[in-house]
């Protein structure tokens, strides 16, 4: 048998042909080599950009392989491609809702948004990818927080139908507050009410929760007493200050000063012990004194004070500092409550007696009002 020896144009071809095969090897495991990683980081990764910037450079591989290997490969790669773009949909989804729930402006925007949200955590409970649902749970959590908020704001600082003698200072219990009005008109919270008269104050948060009250500000004009003078039996409490609210037997028992500063200084009315030192039924830091005056026991109640100077047992005079007036208890702002009866409920007799038995300070205590 004879063999024959391929020419030189054949050789050449059979060269071209390997050479050819060979390079397609190599992009066909360059091919594979980057749908791995994509396969490793559709379970793993957080970084979609990343992803798709993978997927990417797969489809460029992919458009370099042979029409055959292509055709064999082409369904794995509309799997690879849309898996991520179902991520990407999913974290537009979330982005999206962010922004429509801040641009809502009514209750049925929101109840739109919380079916739509509905759908956008069953598209969450199907990742694959344990890691990136994480980071969708917590990306979403906020909308999710503000959607299924039914809880109102909270007021503080003042009380539906409330009549105050002070300035108004109110704080909003709400971390989505949106809309803040006091008689129909903006308001900044942090800015004290101050004027006379009647209010309506608003708080809408971002889910559209609301809450509505009522109240009136009455303070009385700033009525100056006089300097305390010492050669008298009994002084006023605060060296300066004004009266905002006067006596009115079991209405109000007692009389109320305040001052420009928030701070002042009180001292007590007379010479006498210090009885109590704690607080009353509404959390209020008092302190009672009782006094000896021309054989007459009085007693002294000093109210909602900040700071407290003296204990139990100690004598004082009304040259002592007795403590720093303050809003502790049930108190719309920084003010001193006295009262003074003939008998006191931590001595001598029960509440209801005490009550009976109190007494208008200014029947005792000597001012000269300034205007």
């Amino acid at each position: 048998m004879q063999l024959t020896t391929p020419s030189n144009e054949n050789l050449i071809q059979i060269t071209e042909i390997s050479k050819l095969e060979t390079e397609e090897l190599e992009r066909l495991n360059s091919y594979q080599e980057l749908v791995k990683q994509a396969e490793i980081a559709l379970k793993n990764s957080t970084d979609l950009k990343a992803l798709e910037s993978l997927i990417a450079q797969i489809q460029d591989s992919f458009s370099k392989l042979s029409i055959n290997n292509q055709n064999l490969y082409l369904s794995s790669l509309n799997i690879l491609k849309n898996s991520v773009q179902e991520l990407s949909e999913i974290e537009n989804s979330i982005k999206n809702h962010a922004e429509e729930l801040k641009q809502a402006t009514s209750i049925a925007d929101i109840t739109n948004l919380q079916q739509e949200a509905k759908e956008v955590q069953n598209l969450i409970a199907f990742v694959d990818n344990e890691p990136l649902k994480e980071k969708f749970i917590s990306d979403y959590q906020n909308t999710l927080k503000i959607l299924n908020d039914i809880t109102p704001p909270v007021i503080e600082g003042i009380t539906d139908q409330e009549n105050a003698f002070q300035p108004v200072n109110v704080s909003i219990l709400d971390e989505t507050t949106t809309n803040v009005l006091l008689n129909d008109e903006p308001f900044d919270p942090s800015q004290s009410i101050s004027d006379n008269g009647d209010y309506i104050l608003e708080v809408t948060d971002q889910a559209f929760n609301k809450t509505i009250i009522t109240f009136q500000v009455n303070i009385p004009s700033n009525e100056l007493v006089s300097e305390l003078d010492s050669s008298l039996d009994f002084t006023l409490p605060l060296k300066k200050g004004y009266i905002t609210q006067n006596y009115k037997g079991s209405l109000h028992m007692g009389v109320d000063f305040s001052s420009d500063d928030k701070s002042e200084k009180i001292y007590p009315i007379a010479q006498g012990e210090v009885i109590y030192v704690g607080t009353d039924n509404y959390g209020a830091n008092i302190v009672k004194i009782k006094h000896e005056i021309n054989n007459q026991i009085i007693y002294s109640t000093y109210g909602h004070m900040k700071e407290v100077y003296f204990q139990e047992g100690q004598i004082v005079s009304n040259q002592d500092l007795l403590g720093i007036m303050g809003s502790t208890g049930k108190s719309s702002g920084e003010h001193l409550h006295l009262e003074m009866s003939t008998c006191d409920y931590t001595e001598n007799c029960d509440y209801s007696t005490y009550k009976m038995n109190i007494l208008d300070p200014f029947e005792f205590i000597p001012y000269k009002p300034k205007w």
